[in-house]
């Protein structure tokens, strides 16, 4: 019923307003001179101004293709909805464009005495009210879309930081149970072990058998050798707290060798100087990354090669990549590996950074096939002093 009103009221200023329209396009310039000086204290920016005055003469530039009702209430509605979308100021917007039908005023004022709706003047104002409703509607429109868009992303925010939550826990438990396991099956193992074979030296030394009780010591060596190697590698699989002894670069080195040296996989390091001052935070991240990306290379890559760089981009990006010379894989569906990619991922984003993955495999074609992970971290000002 109201948009029929409106329709009709439309329908009779339209004539009246048209012919405003014509003078006020006509006398635009001296318009929107005075319109821009006096809108300054109302809030809106020079490029607000811009954007609204020039909706405005495109609007008034559609007047000679005999614009339909439908056709001025859409037009009006998607100017709300753009208004929303650059978060404009509604109450900002409109009182702008009423300021503006009182400069147009004296020039529709011919001095006729016409009476309203005849009067052009006054057939603006009324046609500028029903513009004003098409605004608010598709403003409203517009910011509750908004709404639920942000309820929407915040909803998704909410249900991934429960899943890295759980995932986190479930690491911990992971990493504590291996930490069980490998300190009972290999220390504890070899612990057990020396024991037996120093209390059998006990007894060669109380039975005076002295060349028994030296080859027993030499097998204890031995395995006291190979308990300080578990340790070492539980300690380098930590991580962290080989940082304080080594330090970051060093740790990464040391941890390539020792890798190397259990796999037979080739792992270099390449790494100009560093900014000193590297977050440990950043430090963390990326030895677990790089812990990740070696272990994928022992299970899925069937690698000769890994080639791992590190570098600073003017002091103010931290950038390690590590590339294998394996069988490559379909990024797109990362079977078997996606957890640990995503985990990896997860691990960068929080500090605000990004992790890239670039497979080749041999149904490419390519001379070259391999995976390369690329990680690029924001390194804060404080570490570039």
């Amino acid at each position: 019923m109201a948009e029929h009103i409106l329709e009709t009221l439309f329908s009779r200023l339209k004539p009246q307003s048209e012919r405003a329209v014509g003078i006020i396009s006509a006398n635009w310039a001296a318009v929107s001179d005075r319109w821009r000086r006096q809108i300054g204290e109302l809030g809106l920016s020079p490029q607000e101004f811009d954007f609204l005055s020039n909706a405005i003469r495109e609007a008034g530039s559609r007047r000679s293709d005999g614009l339909t009702f439908e056709e001025f209430q859409s037009y009006f509605t998607q100017l709300g909805e753009q208004l929303a979308e650059k978060h404009v100021d509604l109450s900002s917007a409109l009182t702008s464009l009423h300021l503006l039908i009182e400069i147009t005023e004296p020039y529709l004022d011919l001095g006729n005495g016409a009476p309203a709706p005849d009067n052009m003047a006054s057939a603006t104002r009324r046609l500028y009210g029903i513009a004003v409703l098409a605004i608010i509607t598709g403003y409203t429109r517009a910011w509750k879309a908004e709404q639920q868009s942000l309820a929407a992303t915040l909803e998704r925010a909410g249900r991934r930081r429960h899943q890295a939550s759980a995932y986190v826990t479930n690491v911990y438990e992971q990493e504590r149970r291996r930490l069980s396991h490998d300190l009972h099956d290999d220390i504890g193992h070899q612990l057990l072990l020396l024991k037996l074979y120093l209390e059998l030296m006990v007894t060669d030394a109380k039975q005076g058998e002295i060349p028994q009780m030296a080859r027993r010591l030499d097998e204890a060596l031995v395995l006291v050798s190979s308990a300080i190697e578990s340790v070492r590698r539980l300690i380098l699989d930590l991580g962290p707290a080989i940082f304080d002894d080594l330090g970051f670069l060093a740790a990464i080195r040391f941890y390539a060798r020792q890798f190397s040296s259990r796999t037979a996989i080739t792992v270099t390091v390449r790494a100009p100087e560093l900014p000193e001052n590297i977050p440990m935070s950043h430090q963390i991240a990326l030895y677990r990354v790089l812990q990740g990306a070696l272990s994928n290379v022992v299970e899925h890559a069937r690698a000769g090669r890994v080639k791992v760089t590190i570098e600073a981009v003017d002091q103010k990006r931290l950038i390690m990549v590590v590339e294998d010379n394996g069988v490559g894989f379909n990024t797109a569906s990362m079977s078997g590996r996606s957890f640990g990619l995503t985990a990896m991922r997860e691990r960068v984003e929080i500090l605000g950074g990004s992790l890239l993955i670039d497979s080749t495999t041999a149904a490419s074609q390519s001379p070259r096939t391999g995976t390369r992970i690329s990680v690029e971290l924001p390194l804060p000002e404080a570490s570039n002093e």
